[in-house]
């Protein structure tokens, strides 16, 4: 298994600190997260790996935000999914997996340079690929972290959380954002057979 070097880098936001600034794309253009912080009152922010890893818990937390996501609307709140595909891969995901464009907002992190200003990168790499812990920030008015949860336990790494742990992760969301619940749905346990095929799947389309 592959491992990386990140070095010391900046220590991972308290809550009561600033939030580390970065791009998100709207139908706007690039606005900073914290004008939208600022603009919307609150703001979620949720990183994950590429599309590409790990396909069952990734298709588990994308089509469970995908069905909640008008009620974090409903609460006033907006949502920001962090990964390091481009906007055109995001664009790509949504339409072969779900014939439409992913209703959230989208921020691109190639380099890992918010990775690394957020603290959630992996010394190790993930069995099923990739460098980057799910975590889950909620930024306020003001730009200050609220709410965190780093690592934001939603998926199966390594095969230690039980179904209803990464459902319990998953309505932090919605509790911190003051919205009506979330529903899990679950589909991190598929098959080394299943899983194998859906990589091979999306690393011929993406």
């Amino acid at each position: 298994m592959a491992a990386l070097d990140f070095g010391s880098g900046p220590r991972p936001p308290e809550v009561g600190e600033q939030a580390p600034d970065f791009v998100v794309e709207t139908q706007s253009g690039p606005r900073s997260v914290r004008e939208l912080a600022a603009e919307i009152g609150l703001i979620a922010v949720a990183s994950m790996d590429s599309y590409r890893f790990h396909p069952g818990c990734t298709g588990s937390l994308v089509a469970s935000l995908r069905h909640d996501y008008s009620k974090i609307q409903e609460a006033r709140a907006e949502l920001v999914v962090l990964s390091p595909d481009s906007p055109d891969d995001h664009r790509r995901y949504g339409d072969l997996v779900y014939e439409s464009q992913l209703p959230w907002l989208f921020a691109s992190d190639p380099g890992s340079r918010v990775a690394r200003l957020y603290g959630f990168l992996r010394a190790e790499e993930h069995p099923h690929g990739g460098f980057r812990e799910r975590s889950l920030w909620v930024i306020d008015r003001t730009g200050v972290v609220v709410r965190r949860a780093l690592p934001w336990k939603v998926s199966s790494a390594n095969d230690e959380s039980t179904e209803r742990e990464r459902a319990d992760a998953y309505q932090l969301l919605f509790a911190w954002l003051g919205a009506d619940p979330g529903e899990y749905q679950e589909f991190c346990q598929v098959g080394s057979s299943e899983r194998h095929e859906l990589d091979g799947w999306l690393a011929v389309r993406l």
